[in-house]
């Protein structure tokens, strides 16, 4: 194992992201620039599995940060979310104070298989993360 030092940029539905307000045009060609880049992680016919301590979290599904602040805040994601209920928005709004601490992918030299080829998440809101209350943290597991 190695770390390296990369830049990461924030995939197009993160709530860092939505909370530019870019128009459509522009939010559109953000989110080819990212793939295009996250395309170039692969190696032949594999792709390079995606480990980050920090970061911006590569989301397989809605952004983790979502799921992350719905628990954290009492909503429970293991059944459907309503969208509509009450304090539902007010919770997700909150979402871009959280903080990717660590994403591991599902990884065959590691032997690691997070469901279906997933990725884990551990993510917490920056001011727990100041405090050092690590009880706080959240992990989100998501699956392709």
């Amino acid at each position: 194992m190695r770390l390296v030092e990369e830049l990461r940029l924030p995939s197009a539905g993160s709530p860092s992201v939505d909370a530019l307000e870019l128009p459509p045009a522009a939010l559109e060609a953000y989110d080819k620039a990212v793939r295009e880049e996250e395309g170039d992680r692969n190696y032949g016919d594999q792709e390079i599995p995606c480990h980050y301590l920090g970061g911006h979290a590569q989301p397989i599904q809605d952004p983790p940060e979502w799921s992350a602040a719905l628990n954290i805040n009492g909503v429970n994601t293991g059944n459907r979310v309503d969208w509509r209920a009450p304090g539902i928005r007010e919770i997700i709004a909150t979402a871009p104070d959280l903080r990717l601490l660590l994403q591991v992918d599902s990884d065959d030299l590691m032997n690691v298989m997070w469901g279906d080829t997933g990725r884990l998440y551990l993510l917490m809101y920056e001011a727990d993360l100041k405090a050092q209350a690590y009880d706080r943290a959240w992990c989100v597991l998501q699956c392709g």
